[in-house]
């Protein structure tokens, strides 16, 4: 299933949770016994919550699908106009995905500051109209935005196959390694990371009793690790000139 249509079914959940939250704190009103706005409460805490979700996967989904054309385009050398259409798109729903998930999050706060203090118990109405009102136009324009972008994504891979078609037909993996360090350099890694743990303990906890054996043995097999596979820290990338060229 594709993202936009997910983030649709997500879209009317939230929504319907808005609406109950909405109709139940509406017939609540004016109610004399405090346990007529239970409901309310209910419905109310859970359609926040699912407002504020659905509009922070716009965020994780920009940011992701974002790094993904980024290294595309390092990575393969494709146009980088791809990425600045997707950064295009970032900025089209950025701004509705931040009002509304801070409009989800303050509504129910000024909900619980009017009820147990009894100030500005004209704001949380107040507010919770604004906020059904900026997510009835915010989540269809996300939507619009999270199916272009979708697009995007399908000409990018489109792209990308075309620049590796014929390591592709080879048989060879196109993609480059995920991290530039070589195991030789994971290990010099782990071989420091191991004293962490101990450090954190010792001086900011105060634990002037905890030994250090543990974590030196740890060490110590890392730096044997890296006895083993001794050479280049870093992967050559495909920028480095092939031997003998460059001099």
């Amino acid at each position: 299933m594709r993202m936009h249509k997910i983030f649709a079914v997500m879209v009317g959940v939230a929504l319907a949770g808005l609406f109950a939250a909405m109709g139940t704190g509406l017939s609540g009103m004016g109610a004399i016994d405090p346990s007529g706005l239970d409901a309310h409460r209910r419905f109310a805490l859970g359609g926040s919550i699912l407002v504020v979700m659905v509009h922070s996967l716009v965020f994780v989904y920009m940011i992701g699908t974002g790094r993904a054309i980024k290294d595309a385009v390092r990575d393969h050398g494709i146009e980088a106009r791809y990425y600045e259409i997707h950064k295009r798109y970032k900025w089209q729903a950025a701004p509705w995905a931040l009002s509304c998930a801070t409009l989800g999050v303050a509504t129910p706060v000024l909900g619980g500051v009017a009820e147990s203090a009894m100030a500005g118990t004209w704001l949380h109405p107040l507010l919770a109209v604004i906020s059904l009102v900026a997510n009835f136009f915010g989540l269809p324009a996300e939507y619009r935005t999270i199916k272009e972008n979708g697009k995007l994504l399908d000409k990018v891979a489109e792209v990308t196959a075309e620049v590796n078609r014929d390591k592709i037909e080879r048989g060879e993996d196109p993609a480059p390694p995920l991290s530039p360090l070589t195991p030789a350099g994971w290990n010099l890694v782990w071989a420091g990371s191991a004293w962490l743990p101990w450090l954190y303990i010792r001086f900011v906890m105060g634990r002037s009793d905890l030994t250090p054996w543990p974590f030196a043995l740890i060490s110590a097999f890392a730096l044997f690790g890296w006895f083993r596979n001794r050479g280049p820290l870093v992967s050559p990338t495909a920028e480095d000139p092939p031997a003998g060229e460059g001099s």
